[in-house]
């Protein structure tokens, strides 16, 4: 994906681009470029004569789609025309779950992609944003705004830079239109399409926001560690005993609960480990953000001796 992103840094170098990236013009550099309605169900463009000797290389975007989709969409266009490899006809669908491709396709898809976010919004950019604003969800704001495109793609290309345990959301009209969160991340993103939560990731070091097109983009900074001074003398054993009999837990159930739990924490033990950070408060973080995310354990999350648990149950794991 990098080769296809120095294809977008060579062109912004060449013609001093800065944002907001004038990409019309760009595209009809290289290409026809055509506004047309497009007759194929979930299709942004379409790419003809790619690459083809003695056949003009013509660019069809859907007039139907708002200004700024038609902006992304005519620099994930460039990018087929500029890739040396991208050849032929290439239809881009929205919707991938909608559009029987091989994996091919997708992998050309993808490229294009890179390309046009890092021709929309360069990296020495975006790196000077996130210099002069600590807030990411002004960060956010502000790389759609300058850069003219959507929240969901300025939160994108903003994940490529913000460090682990980070997640974002966008929420308008109480729902949660969508979320994502950086590589590396244990805690899960907001369900798209679901009721926006009242308190998420309530455990988290920062949380910024910002008003964005109606709506407000949330960004969460979570810890890598979370330490808890724990006095009890108990096992981890006896405190999860407890927790079940006191959250009510049946007596049928009770080992496949323990079981789930433990499994939980096994997820959480073996993320730290794979990324270096292999210490009891790294471990009860992970553990934290993943019981957090999973339906059915929030009365085991509320329970008084949740912590103690946690605690007792990484010093095991870390010391082994």
């Amino acid at each position: 994906m990098d080769v296809a992103a120095n294809f977008a840094r060579r062109l912004v170098a060449k013609y001093k681009l800065s944002p907001p990236i004038d990409v019309e013009s760009l595209v009809r550099r290289y290409a026809e470029l055509i506004f047309a309605h497009i007759p194929f169900d979930g299709a942004d463009g379409i790419s003809l004569n790619l690459k083809v000797i003695g056949k003009t290389t013509r660019v069809i975007v859907n007039q139907n789609m708002p200004p700024i989709r038609q902006r992304f969409t005519m620099a994930h266009e460039l990018g087929h025309v500029i890739i040396p490899w991208h050849v032929g006809t290439i239809i881009d669908h929205v919707n991938p779950e909608e559009a029987q491709e091989s994996s091919h396709y997708w992998k050309v898809e993808a490229e294009a992609n890179v390309f046009a976010a890092e021709l929309l919004m360069p990296t020495d950019y975006v790196e000077d944003v996130l210099s002069n604003v600590r807030d990411l969800a002004e960060a956010n704001r502000l790389l759609a705004s300058e850069c003219q495109v959507s929240p969901v793609a300025s939160a994108k290309r903003l994940t490529s830079f913000a460090p682990e345990n980070v997640v974002y959301a966008y929420e308008r009209n109480g729902v949660t239109e969508f979320s994502g969160r950086t590589e590396g991340t244990i805690a899960n993103a907001l369900s798209w399409g679901n009721d926006f939560p009242s308190a998420p990731f309530d455990y988290a070091e920062s949380h910024f926001t910002a008003i964005l097109n109606g709506g407000h983009i949330h960004w969460w900074v979570l810890p890598g560690e979370m330490h808890f001074d724990v006095d009890d003398g108990r096992t981890w054993r006896e405190i999860l005993s407890s927790i079940a009999e006191d959250i009510g837990v049946p007596s049928s159930n009770v080992e496949k609960f323990k079981a789930s739990v433990n499994g939980v924490v096994a997820y959480a033990n073996g993320a730290c480990k794979r990324n270096g950070r292999h210490t009891v408060d790294a471990v009860v973080s992970a553990g934290i953000q993943r019981f957090k995310d999973r339906d059915g354990y929030e009365q085991f999350v509320d329970n008084k001796d949740f912590h103690s648990f946690l605690v007792k149950k990484a010093q095991e794991l870390v010391g082994k």
